[in-house]
């Protein structure tokens, strides 16, 4: 895949590729907040991303996500941007049973996935792309 914008710190990596994925790692047992969404947000506009991307979201180890991030995933906001749909990696079956039940409680708004293997959420994440390409008005 073809990369635009890369920027990496002590808890999350971030890249932006041409192709409509924007890949988030969070990094083994760290804490998630709204503050790392910000960070995101500001990531995109630095780099003057305006195409719809799908984020694919990779969690090492058992990262500890705030309440806040789990109401920003299934708010309305995020319908307002270009993001489509969210695809999950996670590395282990507890990770996954944690994740199943997160999404059941915290139900989000757009198309979610879970996965095991990055190239499975980079699959279904193109898949999306092609199944939804219009950009989603508030």
């Amino acid at each position: 895949m073809n990369l635009i914008a890369s920027e990496i710190n002590d808890v999350i990596e971030r890249r932006i590729y041409a192709e409509g994925v924007f890949h988030q790692r969070f990094l083994k047992d760290k804490m998630v907040s709204d503050l790392h969404i910000l960070e995101s947000i500001q990531f995109l506009k630095k780099n003057k991303i305006d195409f719809n991307f799908v984020n694919v979201l990779e969690f090492e180890g058992f990262s500890n996500i705030q309440p806040e991030v789990r109401r920003w995933a299934k708010s309305t906001f995020k319908r307002k941007g270009n993001a489509i749909a969210d695809a999950i990696i996670v590395e282990k079956l507890p990770q996954k049973i944690t994740a199943n039940f997160y999404l059941s409680v915290d139900g989000p708004i757009l198309p979610t996935k879970i996965f095991q293997k990055r190239e499975d959420a980079f699959h279904w994440a193109k898949e999306q792309l092609l199944i939804n390409p219009l950009l989603i008005d508030g």
